[in-house]
């Protein structure tokens, strides 16, 4: 999980344009975006994220 978490950081630490080749694919909202969170009268929340679900496969 060590690993697994330090390739995470890295790709986090990219250039924009380079996370941008893995942008969310819009058919299965898999892959890199950012989200700005609002909620009235809270502080905004700036978030990047890489949506990647895993399951069985062949099964």
């Amino acid at each position: 999980m060590r690993n697994i978490r330090e390739i995470w950081r890295e790709f986090f630490d990219l250039p924009l344009d380079s996370k941008q080749q893995y942008a969310n694919d819009p058919v299965s909202d898999e892959g890199y975006g950012s989200r700005l969170g609002v909620e009235k009268g809270a502080t905004l929340d700036w978030s990047d994220y890489f949506f990647l679900r895993r399951g069985n496969v062949g099964r």
